[in-house]
């Protein structure tokens, strides 16, 4: 009976799958940040959109005040 050694064949296929989890585990780090990023992007504009609307009624509004009181 003769006897073979697995162990560098079982040692390269773990070191193989730890090289693929970490990869994974990075894809979905920048995936993340990628979609937080498009949200924060998303929400800056529409807080900047409500204080352009409203900048532009504080002036209308000041503009008919001060015609009401010619």
């Amino acid at each position: 009976m003769s006897r073979i050694n697995l162990l560098p064949w079982r040692e390269a296929r773990r070191k193989e799958l730890k090289t693929r989890f970490f990869t994974m585990i990075g894809v979905a780090a920048l995936l993340a940040a990628g979609i937080w990023g498009i949200f924060h992007l998303y929400h800056t504009q529409l807080i900047e959109h409500q204080i352009f609307r409203n900048t532009y009624l504080e002036q209308q509004i000041k503009l008919w005040s001060n015609q009401g009181n010619d």
